[in-house]
């Protein structure tokens, strides 16, 4: 028999039993049986008003996002059809032009030789300097400066002599030029110097997959040589003058980093005091703006190069034109970066787990896990875990991964540049004319457009 206040356990049925052995009677006496035969007022309550208030308010908010959300889908179905489209226009680019994918092998080999040179060359900032000047034996440290400053120089003890019994340790002095250290100018001069080569390394490589991406949608003749080719011979002004905006923002970032070092540790009272907190705080705001302002000159670069090998035109120019096409085009542009930001993800992800998936297969297979069937001589080749191996794995896939996706993201980029020109200029026999389907949206958004047009001349 089923009793008020006693939760029965739901496996065995017993809400069933409660519902056949009550009454019409008893039912209706007891309506304060809950789920499970348990009692409503043994269930958890919510007292708190105010929180109950909050969650319902942030309830309706959710929803009324979630609302928007699938609205903003609804109305812009075309818009994402056609970055679909855009995409899958551009992994047919990829596959056409295999040659763009040797541009992250030489990417990377470059930079390697270009990052090592600058570190040997940033490490003579801090070695001894090389001596000018001898001073002659036995002077002191007044009679070098009289010798060395009049040569612009300073004194440097160059070597310590013997050891003297009233005087100490007695050095030799040499004429050599100001040594320096992570807070002169030099060295700062030396880190943008170091950032603008990175720079004008990647932006060179963008630059050429736009020319391949171009050349192959308007269906010209040309491949990744002739690219670097045009880059090289008409565009590598336009190309240091992005790299050194970008350069400079990586720069103040680094030296803002360095000031806040250093203040943590000059600061009186410690890292712990309030002013070093209350500085800590600024400099992280000061450095999150100027990450904020790298990232819109990286955006703003990349289709800029787009648009230098689309048209030709200098780097301010179609940084101004190519700005106005993203504010006429926000809708596509926004819908696109979401739609090949989620293939970018998904893509790193399979070749993540592929990479490692199939090395651990290999290692396996080469080196099987110790077992009770192995001998002596088999157990001390055999591996003990196979953890170690697979994070490797897994970050080699993952980086191999991102580079080259990289060079899919540029494509896509350019496909859409070429695409709305293309629209705008009314050009026939593209790489769209392939696809039907997408064909059919760039019709019909000419159509729209022509129609707009014609509206505004009736209007005026």
């Amino acid at each position: 028999m089923f009793k008020v206040g006693e939760c029965y356990d739901p496996a065995a049925s017993a809400l069933k039993d409660a519902e056949t052995e009550y009454s019409a009677t008893a039912a209706s006496d007891n309506l304060q049986q809950a789920w499970n035969g348990c009692p409503v007022n043994t269930l958890p309550k919510m007292d708190n008003e105010a929180l109950r208030e909050v969650l319902k308010y942030t309830a309706v908010v959710l929803f009324a996002i979630l609302a928007l959300y699938i609205l903003c889908i609804l109305c812009s179905c075309k818009a994402i059809y056609m970055g679909i489209r855009v995409t899958k226009t551009a992994a047919r680019f990829v596959f056409n032009n295999r040659s763009v994918l040797m541009i992250p092998i030489v990417q990377i080999l470059v930079l390697a030789v270009v990052m090592a040179t600058w570190i040997v060359l940033q490490l003579y900032i801090f070695v001894d300097p090389p001596v000018i000047k001898e001073v002659p034996a036995g002077s002191n440290k007044n009679q070098a400066d009289n010798i060395c400053v009049p040569e612009a120089q300073f004194a440097y003890c160059s070597e310590r002599g013997s050891f003297a019994a009233d005087t100490g340790l007695v050095c030799e002095w040499s004429c050599a030029p100001e040594s320096y250290n992570m807070a002169s100018w030099q060295f700062w001069f030396g880190v943008f110097n170091g950032f603008w080569m990175m720079c004008l390394i990647i932006a060179f490589c963008q630059m050429v997959i736009a020319f391949a991406a171009s050349f192959w949608f308007f269906r010209k003749p040309q491949g990744c040589l002739s690219s670097i080719w045009y880059a090289l011979r008409y565009h590598m002004g336009s190309l240091c003058f992005g790299s050194v905006l970008v350069a400079a923002m990586k720069t103040l970032r680094a030296w803002i980093q360095y000031q806040q070092a250093v203040f943590k540790r000059t600061v009186p009272g410690g890292p712990a005091s309030p002013q070093a907190q209350l500085a800590s705080v600024l400099f992280c705001a000061a450095g999150y703006c100027l990450w904020c302002v790298e990232k819109c000159i990286k955006f703003v670069n990349k289709n800029a190069y787009i648009y230098i090998a689309l048209k030709g035109t200098t780097f301010c120019t179609a940084a101004k034109d190519v700005f106005k096409l993203i504010f006429v085009n926000c809708r596509r542009i926004a819908w696109l970066t979401m739609i090949s930001g989620m293939v970018n993800l998904l893509s790193i992800l399979m070749i993540t787990a592929a990479t490692t998936i199939i090395g651990y297969l290999i290692l396996m297979a080469l080196y099987p896990p110790v077992n009770e069937q192995m001998n002596e001589i088999e157990k001390q080749k055999a591996i003990s875990s196979a953890v170690g191996p697979c994070i490797i794995y897994g970050v080699i896939g993952y980086m191999i991964a991102k580079l080259y996706m990289t060079v899919y993201g540029m494509a896509t980029s350019t496909i859409l540049v070429c695409a709305i020109e293309a629209e705008s200029l009314d050009i026939k026999g593209t790489q769209f004319d392939d696809d039907p389907a997408l064909q059919s949206i760039y019709d019909k958004a000419k159509e729209d457009s022509k129609a707009s047009d014609a509206d505004k001349a009736d209007e005026s």
